[in-house]
C-alpha cells in the first residue's frame, strides 16, 4: 500500500488537534474508500478540493435525509437550510466556508492516507443569519493533510445544490 499523504511520521498540529473534542485518533486510511467535504470558494490556495477537513458516509447519509426532507415536505428551504446540520455537526464557522462547493474523495485498494478523527469541537460563530451563535459539533470529522502535494488522491468537485439534487435521485447512493 502507498502513503500518498507523506511519510508515516507525519504529526497533526496543536492547532488542528484543538478543533477536536479531546484527543483525535490517528487513522490510517485505506482504499476502497470515500470521503467527502463541503467547502467554499475561499478554500486555499490549491482550490477547495484540496482542502484537509473531510467527513464520512454517515454524515453524508444524514446531509442527504435533510435534503429528501425538505424536498418532500414541499418547503422552501435554502441551501442555507439544508446544510445547517453539517454546518453544526462539524462547527464550520460562516466565515470559513459558504459550502458551496461538494467534493468527493476516492482512495483505490492498494491507497493509503494518513489523518485524524475525532468529535469536532464546538465554534463560537459570529456570522450573520441563521448560524449566528454556536455550533455544537459533536460530528465526526477528519483531518488529512498533505493533499495539496498528493496529486495522485482522486478528488472531484461539484457545485453544492447540484450534488446534492443528484444524490437524493440517486437509488442506493449510499454504497
Amino acid at each position: 500500500m502507498t502513503i500518498l499523504n507523506g511519510s508515516a511520521g507525519i504529526m497533526i498540529g496543536a492547532e488542528e488537534a484543538g478543533c477536536f473534542r479531546g484527543t483525535p485518533d490517528r487513522v490510517i486510511l485505506g482504499g476502497p474508500l470515500k470521503l467527502y467535504r463541503l467547502a467554499g470558494s475561499r478554500s486555499g490556495i490549491a482550490g477547495p478540493e484540496r482542502g484537509a477537513w473531510w467527513f464520512d458516509g454517515e454524515m453524508l447519509a444524514a446531509l442527504a435525509d435533510d435534503v429528501l426532507e425538505a424536498t418532500y415536505d414541499g418547503n422552501a428551504f435554502t441551501r442555507r437550510n439544508i446544510l445547517a446540520g453539517t454546518r453544526t455537526d462539524l462547527a464550520v464557522k460562516s466565515s470559513w466556508s459558504n459550502m458551496g462547493w461538494f467534493c468527493c474523495l476516492t482512495l483505490d485498494a492498494a491507497q493509503q492516507l494518513i489523518g485524524w478523527r475525532g468529535e469536532a469541537l464546538a465554534q463560537k460563530d459570529h456570522g450573520a443569519g441563521f448560524f449566528e451563535g454556536l455550533l455544537p459539533g459533536g460530528g465526526t470529522q477528519f483531518f488529512i493533510p498533505g493533499l495539496v502535494t498528493a496529486l495522485s488522491v482522486a478528488i472531484t468537485r461539484e457545485p453544492t445544490h447540484t450534488a446534492l439534487s443528484r444524490l437524493s435521485r440517486t437509488p442506493n447512493w449510499r454504497g
